[in-house]
């Protein structure tokens, strides 16, 4: 008799489908599934009729969500309005943690919201992601219902698993009519991620040039730092976010910032070898000899890192090949102990010393033979050939 029902749902024929009611049919069948096959298709009328037939609001559905939540979700309004008459449950929604409200503002549909926080739906209920209705709008982008959130004095400052705030996913999702929304309603520009990211520097993490532009606009600290002291310029340069990087230097934030192990943006990029993001630093004239805590410089970066590509470029740029670290080996010395053989031949090509030593009286080919690496082994001893 299932199909019947069904059947009489798909068509919306009330007729048919009271005379089946009237006839003992089962409108519990299959879990709910006539009930929940009415609010898929937005038949209110058909769902009023199970409704009064005893069908039960509780059931879920394939996907294990009630069928108000999935009425909120599909913003199927006459549905919602007639399961919350019926006194459905407004916090049951998936097993996700997803309730009807959050499945509202995710789909951006605020009709559902303004029903279902007008039957006391509690405003700032999480999913299994500690996502608010309010995170869950801004997220997807769906500006009115945000600002019907904010109206309705949800809390913009709410925290997610991440510690994030709804303006810090707006801005990492690149979300930018919600972001401004939100700076509008005064959100905290300078909110702190668990990592310690402000709002800019999640900007960055994420490549968001447009967000970064709203949030510095809106007078966000350019040069905030995260708990092991990146600003959002050296985390655009770790993420090979070269737009990014590009814009922050034109808003003038500080080239030379350091983190807590004094890395500049430009050693970073050496670090992972984003030649774009060198270029772009080196162009802005970053310091080419500025050294970390190990006074490495981003040359000896990438030839450890083994970038020949980034040893070129700052080699083109004249950095100083026979700069030493606090252990005073060279960038020819760091290439040859890892066995980067391109990176080293690269550096013997410019005229790297051979001979130089460090603190330990080693010099390349000494540091070579401890590790025992014969192709590099062959173009440093070839070199010091070629020199005598």
């Amino acid at each position: 008799m299932y199909s019947l029902v069904a059947d009489a749902i798909k068509t919306d024929n009330l007729a048919v489908l009271q005379q089946l009611i009237d006839s003992n049919a089962d409108v519990n069948a299959k879990r709910g599934a006539a009930l929940h096959l009415a609010i898929q298709r937005n038949r209110a009328t058909c769902a009023q009729l199970l409704i009064n037939a005893k069908a039960k609001l509780d059931f879920r559905d394939r996907n294990n969500w009630t069928g108000l939540a999935g009425a909120a979700h599909d913003g199927h309004l006459a549905c919602l309005e007639v399961l919350i008459s019926a006194k459905a449950n407004v916090e049951e929604g998936s097993d996700s943690g997803i309730t009807p409200l959050i499945a509202a503002s995710s789909s951006g549909n605020t009709d559902c919201v303004r029903a279902l926080l007008d039957a006391q739906a509690d405003i700032e209920g999480r999913d299994s992601n500690g996502y608010t209705a309010l995170m869950s709008a801004a997220n997807k982008n769906h500006v009115d219902c945000v600002q019907f959130l904010i109206n309705s004095k949800a809390n913009i400052e709410a925290r997610d698993q991440m510690d994030s705030t709804p303006l810090c996913i707006a801005a990492g999702a690149g979300r930018i009519e919600s972001a401004r929304v939100l700076i509008a309603a005064k959100a905290d520009l300078e909110a702190r991620t668990t990592n310690g990211y402000s709002v800019l520097i999640w900007a960055a993490f994420y490549h968001r040039v447009q967000s970064l532009e709203v949030l510095i606009d809106a007078n966000a600290d350019i040069d905030a730092k995260d708990t092991h002291g990146n600003t959002a310029l050296t985390m655009a340069s770790r993420k090979a976010a070269k737009d990014c990087v590009k814009f922050l230097i034109e808003r003038k934030a500080d080239i030379e910032a350091k983190t807590d192990a004094g890395n500049t943006a430009l050693q970073w990029a050496g670090y992972h070898g984003y030649t774009s993001c060198q270029k772009v630093l080196l162009d802005a004239k970053a310091n080419i000899e500025a050294k970390n805590n190990n006074g490495d410089t981003a040359l000896m970066v990438a030839a450890e890192r083994s970038y020949p590509e980034s040893v070129k470029i700052l080699l083109d740029t004249k950095a100083n090949i026979e700069a030493k670290n606090n252990h005073g080996d060279t960038a020819l010395m760091v290439a040859a102990h890892r066995d980067h053989p391109e990176c080293a031949q690269l550096l013997l090509d410019a005229k790297a010393d051979v001979e130089v030593t460090n603190v330990d009286g080693e010099n390349a080919l000494m540091c070579l033979s401890r590790g025992g690496q014969a192709a590099s082994v062959l173009s440093l001893v070839r070199a010091k050939k070629q020199r005598r």
